[in-house]
């Protein structure tokens, strides 16, 4: 009688398996912690609107919305902000226009976000210069803003503090 409830028992969890894998590897693949250029935080297309981003990255743990602009901000260390469409008031609706996207450090014990080129969150100033020779940089108050990279109308930046890159941004141009 036991060896035939273990059985039933191992028969549930591989049917059990077979359900919750696809699922799990969707989340996988949303977090992926690559920046691909200009072009993706993720398994999330920059540019996407709200709604792409949810199906992307996962429920938002905060929200802000003004008259004009949507914030939404993930535990991964992704932030993103959308103008803001009025008159609507529905996040899918209102917050469809892309406008930026800072990444940062994500709380993981693997490690932080980083570039398909391989540049990470915590980097030097010396390894932006070597994995993007082309990199041109400014100074903003207490940054070097470096441009790595840009494709249609985007551009990521790696924003530098005291030799270090404190986050990425991607942003319109």
């Amino acid at each position: 009688m036991k060896r035939r409830l273990v059985i039933v028992t191992l028969v549930a969890l591989a049917l059990a398996g077979v359900i919750v894998a696809p699922s799990s590897l969707a989340a996988m693949r949303s977090s992926s912690y690559v920046i691909t250029g200009a072009k993706t935080i993720g398994s999330y297309k920059v540019g996407a609107t709200y709604a792409q981003a949810l199906r992307s990255l996962g429920s938002a743990f905060s929200t802000t919305q003004s008259s004009t602009v949507c914030i939404a901000r993930w535990r991964n260390g992704v932030t993103i902000s959308w103008h803001r469409r009025p008159p609507a008031t529905n996040w899918a609706k209102a917050c469809t226009r892309f406008s930026y996207a800072t990444v940062g450090t994500a709380k993981r014990p693997k490690g932080t976000w980083r570039t398909d080129k391989g540049l990470r969150v915590g980097a030097t100033q010396s390894q932006v210069k070597k994995l993007y020779p082309a990199a041109t940089s400014k100074r903003s108050n207490v940054y070097s803003v470096w441009n790595l990279a840009s494709a249609s109308r985007i551009s990521l930046q790696a924003w530098v503090k005291q030799g270090r890159v404190a986050f990425f941004r991607l942003t319109t141009t």
